[in-house]
């Protein structure tokens, strides 16, 4: 998160020593995010369970095998055979741009389960919430029953196709939420909060 709020214009072309450095620094930086990602992970399945923290142990899957692949060319580059200067170049962009892409995704996941920590938070105010979300919806759907019901006799069966299965859609998405309220809700009495979240 550091490295995104650093700003600054960089020069339009960076010196390959520059560079160089900049790759050095955003692989320590990666190496450093990788290590506290195992840790967050432990804590993230501990909390909020294995299926939540999913997608987490994916990014990190991914940002290690990145790190594996940058530290790998970091390699190639200080060997004792040097490269030509464009391949040179070349290798420390792709460091550059592994290390970027893996940090996004270690961020973006971060970012989920802080996101995940203030809804547990906010729990017990969420879910009369959702319930009172839901029922308004749930009232909404003779009258759009009856919009679709006008336009099947208005309009040709091909202009109306698009629309046809949206309040079917619509009710399987509010069976799901009140699906999901109810295990959050039965998560929270037993005192599952991470669950329930």
């Amino acid at each position: 998160r550091a490295r995104h709020k650093r700003t600054g214009a960089r020069p339009a072309v960076e010196s390959q020593q520059a560079l160089q450095q900049r790759a050095g620094r955003m692989l320590v930086q990666l190496d450093d995010a990788v290590r506290s990602g195992e840790q967050e992970l432990g804590f993230a399945q501990a909390q909020f369970g294995d299926g939540a923290a999913g997608e987490f142990q994916q990014a990190l899957d991914a940002a290690k095998s990145g790190l594996r692949e940058a530290f790998a060319i970091q390699q190639r580059l200080d060997d004792a055979y040097p490269e030509a200067p464009d391949e040179a170049r070349a290798m420390v962009m792709q460091v550059i741009q592994i290390a970027e892409a893996a940090g996004a995704k270690l961020d973006a996941q971060s970012a989920a389960f802080d996101d995940l920590r203030e809804l547990e938070q906010r729990l017990p105010a969420a879910l009369p919430q959702v319930e009172t979300e839901r029922a308004a919806l749930a009232a909404r759907f003779p009258a759009a029953d009856a919009a679709l019901a006008t336009l099947a006799g208005t309009y040709a069966p091909t202009a109306f196709a698009p629309v046809k299965s949206n309040v079917e859609q619509a009710g399987g998405l509010l069976r799901f939420v009140e699906e999901r309220r109810t295990a959050a809700q039965s998560a929270i009495e037993r005192g599952a909060t991470g669950e329930a979240a």
